[in-house]
């Protein structure tokens, strides 16, 4: 909308649990993400403690210029050690795709998240590029409500928070998903965008996308959190 030209899509893949920085719930799909949008994609691993370090690294042929790092999609031996879940064999359009010019910026997802925001610009900064956060302190119930009547579809695929049940996995978020969120958030604070960590989101259809991206999975429920596990993924 900003008439900016998408060099790609870019995906930390963390190596734990946890990270404060990166989602790793249903990141796997990224990959036909990329494929429905006729995008390149960088897949990084994690190596550092915040991974913001494994982002620059990542970049660093694309930010001078070369073309992107790989020259095709991970390997089996990648996938393992990475934790990358073996879910389907990757589509052969995807590895012919290519970005052929230097990057001279990033965009990220951050709403309100201080941390995440201030050491993407660091980086971004050491490395002579742009920084920009699009939705940064967008209302958080116009947000939502944007994605529905934007014809976005995204489905929850991990909750962690008060008043989050097994129920909620996997559902597609619609005005009475979000009608539900504004009344958690009256009753506990919950943050409506999930910004808090309260919950993680993947899309599987966008304006930009051609296809929409069809998923097969199962959850896991451990007493207060859960997350989907993706056992399919196609476009």
């Amino acid at each position: 909308m900003k008439g900016w030209d998408v060099a790609g899509l870019v995906t930390i893949r963390t190596t734990g649990d946890e990270s404060m920085m990166f989602q790793g719930a249903g990141t796997e799909i990224v990959g036909l993400q990329a494929l429905a949008s006729g995008l390149p994609w960088l897949p990084i691993i994690q190596s550092k403690e915040n991974g913001v370090e494994s982002l620059e690294l990542g970049l660093a042929g694309v930010i001078q210029g070369i073309n992107w790092p790989r020259s095709q999609v991970w390997t089996n031996s990648e996938i393992r050690d990475a934790a990358w879940p073996k879910l389907w064999a990757w589509p052969k359009e995807l590895v012919r795709l290519r970005c052929d010019k230097a990057i001279d910026g990033i965009v990220s997802g951050a709403i309100r998240s201080d941390y995440q925001r201030t050491r993407l610009d660091r980086m971004a900064n050491r490395v002579g590029i742009q920084s920009f956060a699009p939705l940064w302190h967008h209302n958080a119930e116009q947000h939502m409500r944007d994605l529905v009547r934007d014809r976005f579809s995204v489905i929850i695929a991990a909750v962690s928070a008060e008043g989050l049940t097994k129920h909620w996995l996997g559902r597609t978020i619609d005005d009475k998903v979000i009608d539900e969120l504004v009344s958690l958030n009256k009753i506990n604070g919950l943050n409506i965008d999930g910004e808090g960590g309260e919950f993680e989101t993947i899309v599987t259809a966008a304006p930009w996308m051609q296809h929409e991206i069809q998923l097969k999975f199962t959850t896991d429920w451990q007493k207060t959190r859960g997350r989907i596990i993706i056992e399919t993924a196609t476009c």
